[in-house]
């Protein structure tokens, strides 16, 4: 937060009006599978801001590539406009996990059944899967909006008899209609 200094003529002192910060730029970076993050290329963040300053406006969810070899891709998490300030960049770096799902089996009358299936995120799996799921507007930015704020509730370890948040989403609809997609791409946004 900054502040700004204004004076009034009728006042002899000055007054303080809160100026809100530039909401930050989210920007993820998938990292190969086995690349150390910490020998790559230090200056990842000034080519990154290079890229944006020389852009003059991206849409979001827009991918490019850098130089960096241990970088797989790069994600524009947010809608970059004209005039937008560019310095400011949250970077969420992660690195995806081959291999298919483990499944989860019971024992059901002699037969198993399965039950459940794991994976570890992010998974290969669905990667994209976030991107390719269309939905009226801004229902994944609030759904997405939702988990953050239940997650930093949870974190914060707010009582839940002070301050009421549903921590329960319930998706119906026929089978086809995307209900495992958006939880998967979902965990995996996460």
């Amino acid at each position: 937060m900054s502040f700004n200094f204004t004076s009034e003529p009728d006042s002899k002192y000055s007054k303080f009006s809160k100026m809100e910060a530039p909401k930050p730029i989210g920007i993820e970076i998938a990292y190969k599978k086995g690349a150390n993050k910490k020998t790559s290329n230090p200056d990842l963040e000034k080519q990154i801001q290079a890229i944006l300053a020389d852009s003059k406006a991206l849409p979001k969810d827009y991918s490019f590539a850098v130089t960096d070899p241990n970088v797989e891709r790069v994600t524009l998490c947010d809608e970059l406009l004209e005039r937008a300030p560019r310095s400011n960049l949250k970077i969420y770096s992660y690195t995806l996990h081959d291999g298919e799902g483990e499944q989860e089996t019971i024992e059901q009358g002699g037969d198993e059944v399965q039950i459940a299936n794991h994976w570890l995120l992010p998974a290969r799996e669905f990667h994209g899967l976030w991107d390719s799921l269309i939905y009226e507007d801004s229902l994944k930015e609030n759904l997405l909006n939702f988990m953050h704020t239940t997650a930093l509730f949870s974190q914060k370890n707010v009582n839940a008899n002070l301050i009421a948040c549903n921590r329960l989403v319930l998706l119906h609809g026929p089978p086809g209609t995307g209900k495992t997609s958006l939880c998967q791409a979902l965990a995996q946004k996460l």
